[in-house]
Order: structure tokens, then C-alpha cells, then sequence
């Protein structure tokens, strides 16, 4: 999107300098502009130099319409002297790239900045949410070609500091024929809006939006961003504008994806019914690193399978490590501390006085006393499929459920160790397949159930999940 108008300093109004605002798709911003905004000594500086200086916020209004802009942190990336050799003269310009971008609304400083409802358009949800419901908000009169449109709440849920809805909006074209009139097209948009109960400042109904954009992100199983955020403030409730924040890394989805139903984790219908939000938010810190690790390994096509292998096995030791469901350690870690000390000086000089011992073999043993209070992958493991219950569902019995359990954890050693010779552990292929598939209906199973989803719900979709991977069984590798 290109905006031209003119721009100027807060503090220096009169000074009015005209350029181009050009808003990226990972809502970035670059502003050039003709003529220097800025005139400082860094002016004959190289580029790199340049890039040191920052300004609050630069204003601006679009030709066009009229509309008010704001440049919050902005950072002088470019100056650029073209000689123009016929004319004689030189022309000096500048581009500025800010950190965040707001279209509707002047303002001198982020801190001032108060919302108090915020609006974010999500396109990947668009066959996520349900809009069977939403028949009701377009009426067609093919004879006065009279069309009435609205707007629908298809959800709403009250927390104690904000409410969340998904509102739906109608977009439509007409195709005549003759005399003849018919509805061409009729595009639902939902959006999810967050009201708060008192004004926030703009990093915190960001911080809360990108949270819940993760939660969306679980239950699709694919990447979701946001194409849009229009914001109102809490001084002028009527007052609406968009606020664009760059996304790193990923470029934002400007179109609805389908998305089949047997590849999503949970519907809407489902997520409706419980207290996903509230659990999501509640446990976001503790399960973070568990749905990174997972999203990154379905979500990117080109990681080799063993690298799926150990992001699964690296997911659930976070999760089993940092959740409370499981027994962690009983001393206390200053206690723990020194009898390590005393451990680790007691068994050092008595081999020492049996025995000759390297310096290696002594760091050996120092590494081996440091973890040997921490549960091995073997426990971590049978503890998450006794507590979900789900042995009974992806395995026939607990000998299965063992070698299971043992072939991850020897395929974990040598794809992290290198262990050869005795110590290695044979697979090929179609085995670590096998044990990563049934690696990630455990994760997923995982986050169902600190989702809100009872055991009942989970054992019929590990079992879907499971009959989904039948023609990848476990092969026994002995």
C-alpha cells in the first residue's frame, strides 16, 4: 500500500517535507521522502552512521482523503543526493522506517496512546469459524435491487480485565444480466474483537492479541497472522484507526486458506464449548515452548524427519519438566547443591585412592552427578501416557507401549550422543516415521487435555489420529 502526503516533526509544524508511505505485507513501513525532514550534522555521513539517530514520531496527512498518520520510533535508514547536472542543482532525499505505523489518529508518543477496543481481521480463520449462522445478515430484493447488510456476534466471552467476540461483516457484488439482478457474490469476513475493561496501552493489547492468535494457530495446526487491526481509542469511542506493527520473519496471509476439517486439532464449535481461552492464557507460559516446538515441526515441510524426531521428544521434556501435573524434586536446589558437593568430593577420592582416574574421567563423572537428580526421558515419557491415559488407545498393551518408549529414547541418544558400536541403536526410516507420528497424537493429546478437552474427548481423537497413522505401525527393531 502506497500513501503520499506530506509530513512534518510534532515540533516543528511548519516545516512540511512531501513523501511516500509504503506499508509492506508484513505491515512494515518505509517513508521517502523529496526532501530532508531532518536536517542534523549526520546529514554527510555514510548510511551506516545514519542509522543511529531516532525520532519519537513524525506526522503526516494523506493527500488522498485527507486521512491523519502517525511514524512512532523511527529510524533514518537512507539519504540519497541526486545531482541533477542539466538544472544544476541537487536534490536531497531521505527514507525513515518506523516500528509502528498508525493510520486515522495524531498522536506525540506512544505512552499517550489509550485503547480501549481493539478489531484484528484473521483471513486464515475464515473456514474456521462458524458461518452457517450468517445467512441472516444479507437480504436481496431482486426487484427495488435493494440490499441490506450487517453485522453478526457468533461469539462472546467476558474475562475479568476484557471481552472477546468474533463478529462477522458481509462484503457482496451484484451481477445483472438485462433487466435481470442476482447476487454474485457474498463474502462473510470475521473478525476478533477485544474490549477492555479499562484502557490499555498499545504493547499490551498487542502482547494479549498475539497470544491469542497462538491459541488459533493450535487449533488450525498452520501459520495465522493478521492482515488488519483497527483500534479504539478510550478518549473518543467513535474514533476508530489502524495500527500496523511489522511481523518478523513471515509474511501475513492476504487471503482465506480452506482448510479441511480432518486437518485442524479442534473446530469452533468445540473451542465455543470450553475454556480454551482461559486455560490458554493461564498456562501460555508453561505450554509456549511445547506448541513451538511443535507448530515449527508441522508447520515447515523441509525439516528432515529427524529433526521432527527431536523437536516432538525436546516439546514433551519442556512440558513434562515445567507443568505441575508431575512430581518434580523434592529438595530443595541450595540443599540439593551441597550434597552434590559432598557426593561428587566423597566418590572423587575414593577412586582416586583405588584407582587411577584422567582429568577427562573426572569431568566424566562431575557431568554424570549433575543430572542424576533429573528424570530420564524413559520416565518422562511413560509419566505423560499414564497420565493422559492414552496407552490403551496408540498402544495394544504395555509391552508395546515399552518399546515404544525405549526406541525413542535410543534413537534420542544417538541422533543428540553419536552413540556407536555396542551403544548404537539400528533404525531406518519408516521406523523413526512411525515413532514421530505417534510422538505428535501424544503432543497433541497434550494439548487438548490442558485446553479443557475431558480424557473421553482426547481418547477418540488419539484413536481417529491413530487409525489415520495405522499404515505407519511400529516396526520392533530387534
Amino acid at each position: 500500500m502506497e500513501l503520499e502526503g506530506i509530513w512534518w516533526l510534532p515540533e516543528r509544524p511548519e516545516h512540511k517535507v512531501e513523501g511516500t508511505l509504503n506499508i509492506y505485507d508484513n505491515h512494515s513501513s518505509l517513508l521517502e521522502l523529496k526532501d530532508f525532514l531532518i536536517e542534523s550534522e549526520l546529514e554527510d555521513l555514510s548510511v551506516e552512521d545514519d542509522k543511529l539517530e531516532t525520532i519519537s514520531a513524525i506526522h503526516g496527512v494523506i493527500f488522498e482523503g485527507g486521512e491523519e498518520v502517525t511514524l512512532l520510533e523511527c529510524l533514518r535508514v537512507g539519504v540519497r543526493y541526486n545531482k541533477l547536472i542539466e538544472f544544476g542543482a541537487t536534490r536531497k532525499e531521505q527514507e525513515i522506517k518506523p516500528l509502528i505505523t498508525i493510520v486515522g489518529k495524531h498522536i506525540d508518543s506512544l505512552s499517550e496512546l489509550k485503547i480501549k477496543k481493539i478489531m484484528s481481521r484473521i483471513p486464515k480463520l475464515d473456514f474456521w469459524f462458524t458461518r452457517n449462522s450468517c445467512s441472516d445478515l444479507i437480504k436481496f430484493d431482486e426487484r427495488t435491487i435493494k440490499i441490506t447488510t450487517g453485522e453478526k456476534q457468533i461469539f462472546c466471552k467476558k474475562f475479568n480485565e476484557f471481552t472477546f467476540k468474533v463478529i462477522c461483516f458481509v462484503d457482496y457484488s451484484i451481477n445483472q444480466k438485462g433487466m435481470s439482478y442476482t447476487l454474485k457474490h457474498v463474502k462473510i469476513e470475521p473478525y476478533v474483537v477485544l474490549e477492555f475493561k479499562y484502557a490499555k496501552n498499545l504493547k499490551d493489547c498487542y502482547d494479549l492479541l498475539s497470544k491469542l492468535i497462538s491459541l488459533f494457530t493450535i487449533a488450525v495446526l498452520d501459520k495465522v497472522h493478521i492482515s488488519e487491526i483497527i483500534c479504539t481509542s478510550a478518549d473518543n469511542p467513535l474514533e476508530g484507526f489502524k495500527v500496523y506493527v511489522p511481523v518478523e520473519y513471515c509474511k501475513i496471509s492476504a487471503e482465506p486458506k480452506f482448510i479441511h476439517s480432518d486437518r485442524i486439532l479442534f473446530d469452533f464449535g468445540q473451542f465455543k464449548n470450553r475454556i480454551c481461552i482461559r486455560n490458554w492464557l493461564s498456562m501460555y507460559e508453561r505450554l509456549k515452548l511445547l506448541c513451538e516446538y511443535y507448530l515449527s515441526t508441522i508447520t515447515n515441510e523441509n525439516i528432515p524427519i529427524d529433526y521432527k524426531f527431536l523437536n516432538l521428544v525436546i516439546a514433551l521434556e519442556f512440558y513434562h519438566r515445567y507443568s505441575w501435573r508431575f512430581e518434580q524434586h523434592k529438595i530443595e536446589p541450595d540443599k540439593w547443591s551441597k550434597i552434590k558437593e559432598q557426593i561428587t568430593a566423597f566418590l572423587l577420592d575414593e577412586l582416586k585412592s583405588k584407582s587411577e582416574i584422567t582429568d577427562k574421567e573426572v569431568e566424566h563423572i562431575n557431568q554424570k552427578i549433575e543430572f542424576v537428580y533429573e528424570k530420564s526421558l524413559r520416565r518422562r515419557l511413560l509419566e505423560i501416557i499414564r497420565y493422559l491415559e492414552a496407552g490403551g488407545v496408540m498402544f495394544c498393551n504395555s509391552e508395546e507401549r515399552d518399546e515404544f518408549i525405549h526406541s525413542v529414547t535410543q534413537i534420542r541418544n544417538r541422533l543428540v550422543h553419536g552413540l556407536s558400536g555396542d551403544e548404537a541403536f539400528d533404525y531406518n526410516y519408516e521406523i523413526l516415521l512411525a515413532l514421530t507420528n505417534k510422538l505428535k497424537v501424544i503432543v497433541e493429546s497434550v494439548i487438548l487435555h490442558e485446553l479443557g478437552f475431558n480424557k473421553e474427548e482426547i481418547k477418540i481423537f488419539a484413536e481417529k489420529r491413530s487409525k489415520e497413522l495405522a499404515e505407519w505401525k511400529l516396526i520392533s527393531p530387534w
